[in-house]
């Protein structure tokens, strides 16, 4: 059948350049000629997503704005309906595969704990929930156990509770509320829900009221933290945000739409606020990351033109690292949060500030391998175990560490030379290691890297030599386990610095007299799932996994009925997660708060869907944006 179809592919193809009554549409027999192409190498994933074949599977039935041939149709409708099963099995098997590895890692995962005899917080919690979730109600073995009875409990942070947790705590809720005397008291803030990644659930605390009617609620819209400003610019951005401009009509509306939901989730939340600080000064600023200089500058006293900013094109990094390093020049004794939505934006802000003599603490956590000493360190060791990595000896032949390896000339040898050296090389490295440790043979070449390192990441060679001593209460693995270990490994950089640096999930319950977000223009909906999951309602346990798969092939019909709806489910709890967090950032400022975005591009006809977007639309809305 398949066969067939493709033939008459080629026949239709033949047809259409053949007919005598009207001129064959250049466009038309070239998707045609390409679409006979594909389907004959099974490229279905772009015979579908490409030409006349997308115009079917869609819907459109148009091709360049002209209708396409009913004949064409028929023709198309077996192919389309072939590729459309060949995409869901490819995305089955690989839902069958990540179910497997998911299984055999879980296995491998219990054993091990096994073995030590060791327990995560998750086997805490599901040990209480099994154990003890008749326990409250039957016996009195609970009280006994704690020496005593539970009569008031009190939850905080409770927007950050999971499913098991709450099941492992609702007897507990239960038990006090049978009884004489108890009260139960839980504080949350759903609009700060931003650890739905590792199985918060905030319609948890959404359901209380109907679980238990008589609970007597309260919101959270006054600020103890903020100036009257900041609590302005917080209401100008989530009042109103499900008809926020970004939001509208737009090339993506299939985003847009589940991100509108987001919104209005977000919204149904949300009450203008109001700040007990109404004695405290304020300011707030949106600012292009490419403005002139001027423009990026915060407010300050009349006259003072003093280190003004220079006009010249500058990197985003360093725009920021002007504008903090100009507000801790005019402010030294006030500490300056600026946070990040992603740890990969930190270190050229780090390094930037770290060169300019600013106090400035990384706290966040950031990979060793992030220097260049590092990395090539790592290079040296790949050799050890594989000395045929051309790749590793050619960062190494082109370091510093090429004098004190005895390959200055490497690149001039003769390949058999080459080969050679990087076998001699590996046979030393592994004689060393065993003979010495790991510490001191890291130590040394750290040491010989110091004189070529920039100041910013000396601190960071210092820990992997650090890092190579502990190492050694390991046992002596491969030197690959090492590098591995390594490149794992995330750490912070405490300091009493006066700018503090750090992800916004880091500064959940922290406050700073002067807030800078400089990392606003990533997509609203951050990076893509790898699997998503949904329940049959808000709260429930979760009763469908599937791999991710892009909007696009949802859009084409390659998903089994009903599948586009749970992956639009999933997104939109991402996307309130997302507001959640921008939310949570910019509620952080005491006194000001200044927003950094991208300027808008010259051919833009929408607003981009990102924080950026959201921004820029509350706080500075073009004209045919506003009301």
């Amino acid at each position: 059948e398949l066969q067939a179809g493709i033939e008459a592919l080629d026949g239709l193809y033949s047809r259409y350049l053949g007919q005598k009554d009207a001129k064959p549409d250049k466009r038309v027999a070239t998707a045609l000629q390409a679409d006979a192409a594909r389907a004959r190498a099974e490229d279905w994933e772009t015979f579908l997503n490409t030409g006349l074949a997308k115009a079917i599977a869609s819907g459109t039935r148009t091709y360049y704005g002209k209708p396409l041939d009913p004949e064409m149709e028929e023709v198309y409708q077996p192919l389309v309906a072939h590729a459309r099963a060949v995409l869901r099995n490819r995305i089955r098997r690989q839902t069958a595969v990540i179910f497997r590895l998911l299984g055999k890692f879980r296995a491998g995962y219990e054993a091990a704990k096994r073995r030590e005899g060791g327990l995560t917080f998750a086997d805490v919690t599901r040990h209480v929930r099994d154990g003890l979730a008749d326990a409250w109600r039957t016996s009195p073995l609970p009280g006994f156990r704690l020496d005593g009875t539970v009569e008031h409990l009190l939850l905080d942070e409770f927007q950050d509770t999971s499913m098991p947790q709450w099941e492992a705590l609702r007897p507990l809720v239960e038990h006090i509320r049978a009884g004489d005397g108890g009260t139960f008291l839980c504080v949350g803030d759903v609009k700060q829900s931003i650890y739905g990644w590792r199985g918060s659930e905030p319609a948890i605390i959404e359901n209380l009221p109907r679980e238990f009617p008589e609970i007597e609620t309260r919101p959270l819209d006054r600020s103890y933290r903020s100036s009257p400003v900041v609590i302005e610019t917080v209401n100008r951005v989530f009042e109103k945000l499900p008809q926020n401009a970004v939001f509208g009509p737009g090339g993506d509306a299939g985003d847009r739409d589940i991100a509108r939901q987001a919104a209005q989730a977000f919204a149904a939340a949300f009450q203008p606020h109001d700040t007990a600080r109404r004695e405290l000064d304020g300011y707030c600023a949106l600012m292009s990351k490419e403005a002139a200089g001027d423009a990026v500058r915060p407010p300050d006293d009349a006259g003072d033109t003093e280190n003004g900013m220079p006009e010249e094109a500058v990197p985003e990094s360093s725009r920021a690292v002007q504008l903090i390093s100009e507000l801790h020049r005019r402010h030294p004794d006030l500490e300056i949060g600026v946070l990040f939505r992603k740890k990969d934006a930190i270190p050229p802000l780090l390094a930037g500030l770290r060169r300019l003599g600013i106090p400035v603490s990384e706290e966040a956590g950031n990979p060793l391998d992030l220097a260049p000493g590092v990395r090539v360190i790592l290079s040296l060791l790949r050799l050890a175990d594989h000395p045929g990595d051309t790749a590793a000896a050619f960062h190494v032949a082109h370091s510093p560490l090429a004098a004190a390896v005895g390959w200055k000339a490497y690149p001039a040898w003769l390949p058999a030379e080459q080969a050679a050296a990087r076998r001699e090389l590996s046979l030393r490295l592994r004689t060393q290691i065993g003979l010495r440790g790991y510490g001191p043979v890291i130590f040394d070449y750290a040491r010989r890297l110091l004189p070529y390192s920039a100041v910013e990441d000396l601190p960071r060679l210092e820990r992997l030599a650090v890092s190579a001593y502990a190492y050694e209460a390991r046992g002596r693995f491969r030197v690959d386990d090492f590098v591995r270990w390594v490149e794992g490994r995330r750490e912070a950089e405490p300091s009493q610095g006066v700018v503090r640096l750090m992800t916004i999930h880091a500064s959940k319950g922290l406050q700073f007299p002067i807030v800078v977000l400089p990392d606003l223009d990533q997509r609203l909906e951050g990076q893509p799932l790898k699997v998503a999951a949904d329940r049959p309602d808000s709260g429930g346990k979760y009763d469908w996994v599937c791999a991710w798969t892009d909007r696009k092939q949802r859009e084409l019909g390659v998903l089994p009925e009903g599948f586009a709806e749970r992956f639009d489910r999933a997104r939109l709890r991402v996307m309130r997660e997302s507001l959640c967090l921008l939310y949570v950032a910019m509620t952080r400022a005491i006194h000001a708060l200044y927003l950094l975005i991208k300027p808008s591009r010259e051919n833009e006809r929408t607003l981009p869907l990102t924080w950026a977007g959201i921004l820029r639309a509350a706080l500075a809305p073009r004209d045919e944006d506003r009301d």
